[in-house]
């Protein structure tokens, strides 16, 4: 049979607990024996949650807290409180401030049971990127002629800011003088000049600055200039043909010095036009009676094509 009985008490909450056996049957009933044992406090630790949101200009929190190491006790809750916010761009911390832990039985506070390590979450904001929509992509232009395009910048929320649009190469395409204020989602129209003629690619960068740099970041969108075209050379605006009675002098027509775009070639034909001559900067002249036929066109230089033909 059993000799003894035992009692335990102080042995709910952390702390010395203590045990009592007492003799009974074959010992004496009045023998006892007094031990103490400790019971530790249990460790958790709570973390607070973490959350990133690109800026939209509201704040942002998060108040959940979870169990990250050991546990809590069946039949006990623990509870949190979190102070962190951030609306700007930036990262603050999401800090635990108080930390509790109650019985679901009758709401009891058992705390002090408790070791509690509370750890720190993080809420990041991230700058937004405006979008800049241009109304077209690529374009062509001719020498001493200019092209348009719009550019619009949008982002949500709402932003103004400024435009700056720079050209690859401005010596073959030029940014006309613009006013470089930008309104969000309004449209605004930029000129581009060809300066000379190019077969090769010209990037015009458009790129908008929004007033709030924290929050935003800066955006840029390209438009490819594919070639400057040259254009088509003009003839002197005087071509005078000579008709004279031979006089053993030579002769030959009138032309004006008022052409655009390159130099004045001639060629000539004496067989009534059935055969001419190379082009030549040279101008035919004939001494004996007769005729020759002169045609004159422009030779284009490197921003004009040749002009049409005039003969004479």
């Amino acid at each position: 049979g059993t000799d003894y009985t035992y009692q335990i008490t102080n042995n709910i909450n952390a702390g010395d607990a203590i045990v009592t056996v007492t003799g009974m049957g074959n010992y004496d009933a009045t023998t006892t024996q007094t031990e103490n044992f400790t019971i530790k406090k249990r460790e958790i630790t709570l973390t607070a949650g973490s959350s990133s949101q690109t800026y939209n200009g509201q704040p942002l929190t998060n108040g959940t807290v979870t169990v990250t190491s050991g546990e809590v006790a069946s039949n006990q809750t623990f509870h949190a409180t979190v102070a962190g916010t951030i609306t700007n761009a930036g990262s603050v911390d999401n800090v635990i401030t108080s930390a509790t832990v109650t019985a679901d039985a009758d709401g009891a506070d058992v705390t002090a049971n408790y070791i509690i390590t509370t750890q720190k979450g993080t809420l990041t904001i991230t700058k937004v990127t405006p979008e800049v929509e241009l109304n077209k992509e690529t374009a062509a232009i001719d020498f001493e002629n200019t092209v348009t395009f719009d550019a619009t910048p949008k982002s949500s929320p709402a932003i103004n800011g400024t435009w700056q649009v720079t050209s690859s190469s401005t010596a073959h395409v030029t940014v006309a003088e613009y006013e470089n204020s930008a309104t969000d989602n309004t449209a605004k129209t930029f000129t581009l000049e060809g300066r000379s003629a190019t077969t090769e690619a010209v990037t015009i960068t458009v790129t908008f600055t929004p007033s709030d740099t924290h929050n935003y970041n800066i955006a840029t969108k390209t438009l490819t200039i594919t070639q400057v075209n040259k254009i088509n050379a003009t003839l002197p605006t005087q071509i005078i043909a000579h008709s004279s009675t031979y006089n053993g002098q030579s002769h030959t027509i009138t032309v004006s010095n008022d052409q655009v775009g390159g130099n004045i070639v001639y060629s000539y034909s004496l067989d009534g036009g059935n055969t001419w001559s190379d082009w030549s900067s040279i101008k035919p002249e004939r001494t004996e009676a007769g005729r020759t036929d002169i045609k004159i066109k422009v030779a284009g230089d490197s921003n004009h094509n040749d002009s049409s033909e005039a003969t004479s």
